[in-house]
C-alpha cells in the first residue's frame, strides 16, 4: 500500500491492524462451521442410505412401511393396501407432529422430508423448519452483517478505494443480510405444517386476507441483496481499475467463485425435468446455493480486510491464518461425529396431511423421540 495516510491508521491500532486480522479470522470460524453443517444436510440428503445414522434410516423405512402411500412406487402388496383403508384417513404426505423440527442431530432434522421421498432444496427452507438450522441462520447472519460492515468501515479509512460511491453499494449488501437473519422464509410442506414463522418481537403470519404474505418476501431480498449487490460492486472496481488494482487476483477469484455458484444454483432448477428429476433438481441446488453463498463470504471477507493486511506488511500471513480459520471446523466437526451419541429406534412419530389440511397424527409425542427417557413415564388425566 502507498497510501501513507491510510496505513497510519492501521499503525495507530493497538496490534497495528492484527486484532482485525483476528476478529476476521474468528468471524470466517463461525461461517465455516454454518456451512459445513449445510454441506451435511445436502450430502445425507444426496446418499442417505450411506451417510444417515442407521438408526434414523430404520425409522425413515418404518414411517413408510406404516404409511405405504409415502413410497416412491405406492402399497407393493395387498397388505400394504389394506393399511390404507377405513381406518386411516386419505393423506398424500407426512410432516412433523410439531411446528419446528427438534431433532437432536442433522439425521434426524431430515427423517419427514426423506419419508416423503422429497429433499429441501435451499438452506432457508431447512432453518425455516428446524430449530438447529433457525438458530444458526439467525445467528450466524447477524454476526455477518456487523462484521462485514465493521471491516468495511475500517477498509474505508484505510484504503480510497474502500469507499467510493460505488463501494458505498457492497455496505448496502452487508446490511441487507439483516433480512434473512430476521426473517424466515415459509415453511416446506414436506417437513412441517403451520400458518405463522417465529419473529422476535411476536410471529408472523403466513397468510393475509388469504394471501401470501409480502413480508416473507424480505427474506429472498435480504439474501439476494446480500450475494448480488456487493458482488456487482467488486466486479465493477475490478473492471475500471484492472491489474493496476492492487488485490486484482484475489478479488476476481472470489467474484469468479461467486458466479459458479450462482450458475450452477440457476442451471441446478433449469434443468429440472429437462434431464434432472424435481428431486434431483432439488438436491443440487442447495449444494450450488452453499458454493454461492460460502464463496461470497470468503470474497467478501478477503476484499474488506485486504488493505489492512497490506498496511501491517503481512498478506501473506493473513492469508495463511484465514486459511486455518477456514479448514479447522471440519476437523471439529470429524470430532463431533467420531464422539456423537448414535440415535435410537422408536415409533414413527408423524402428523398426516391431506394436502394442506391436517388429517390424524401418529407416534409418540415428540419429546419421546426426542428423548428416549422421557417414554417410560406414566401417562396422567
Amino acid at each position: 500500500m502507498n497510501n501513507a495516510t491510510g496505513c497510519s491508521v492501521v499503525m495507530a491500532m493497538p496490534f497495528s491492524g492484527y486484532e482485525v486480522l483476528f476478529l476476521a479470522c474468528f468471524f470466517l470460524f463461525i461461517i465455516v462451521t454454518f456451512c459445513v453443517t449445510f454441506i451435511d444436510v445436502g450430502a445425507k440428503q444426496f446418499w442417505p442410505t450411506k451417510l444417515l445414522d442407521p438408526a434414523v434410516m430404520a425409522r425413515v423405512k418404518a414411517i413408510q412401511q406404516k404409511f405405504p402411500a409415502l413410497k416412491p412406487t405406492g402399497p407393493s402388496t395387498l397388505e400394504d393396501g389394506l393399511k390404507t383403508g377405513s381406518d386411516v384417513p386419505t393423506y398424500t404426505h407426512v410432516v412433523s407432529q410439531s411446528a419446528y423440527i427438534a431433532g437432536r442431530t442433522v439425521d434426524e432434522d431430515l427423517i419427514y422430508v426423506l419419508a416423503n421421498n422429497s429433499a429441501f432444496s435451499t438452506v432457508s427452507s431447512y432453518c425455516a423448519c428446524t430449530v438447529r438450522g433457525y438458530a444458526m441462520l439467525s445467528t450466524t447472519l447477524l454476526v455477518a452483517g456487523v462484521t462485514l460492515g465493521f471491516l468495511w468501515t475500517h477498509n474505508a479509512m484505510v484504503s480510497p478505494a474502500g469507499g467510493d460511491k460505488v463501494s458505498k453499494f457492497a455496505l448496502l449488501g452487508y446490511v441487507l443480510v439483516f433480512l434473512t437473519g430476521i426473517i424466515m422464509t415459509g415453511p416446506f410442506k414436506y417437513a412441517v405444517n403451520r400458518d405463522a414463522n417465529i419473529a422476535m418481537w411476536s410471529n408472523i403470519p403466513l397468510k393475509i386476507c388469504g394471501k401470501s404474505n409480502p413480508m416473507l418476501k424480505l427474506h429472498d431480498v435480504g439474501i439476494v441483496g446480500f450475494v448480488l449487490v456487493p458482488l456487482l460492486s467488486h466486479a465493477y472496481t475490478l473492471y475500471t481499475q484492472g491489474k493496476s488494482y492492487p488485490n486484482f487476483t484475489a478479488g476476481a477469484t472470489g467474484v469468479a467463485w461467486q458466479l459458479i455458484g450462482a450458475l450452477m444454483f440457476g442451471a441446478a432448477d433449469l434443468l429440472k425435468n429437462r434431464g434432472l428429476t424435481p428431486l434431483q433438481s432439488a438436491k443440487c441446488s442447495i449444494m450450488a446455493e452453499i458454493v454461492v453463498v460460502f464463496a461470497s463470504f470468503l470474497a467478501y471477507l478477503q476484499w474488506e480486510f485486504y488493505a489492512t493486511a497490506a498496511c501491517a506488511g503481512n498478506t501473506t500471513g493473513f492469508h495463511t491464518l484465514l486459511l486455518g480459520a477456514a479448514f479447522v471446523p471440519f476437523a471439529f466437526v470429524a470430532r463431533h461425529y467420531w464422539c456423537a451419541p448414535s440415535s435410537f429406534p422408536t415409533k414413527p412419530s408423524v402428523m398426516l396431511m391431506d394436502e394442506d389440511e391436517a388429517v390424524a397424527i401418529s407416534g409418540p409425542p415428540e419429546v419421546q423421540v426426542f428423548d428416549a427417557d422421557t417414554a417410560s413415564l406414566p401417562t396422567v388425566n
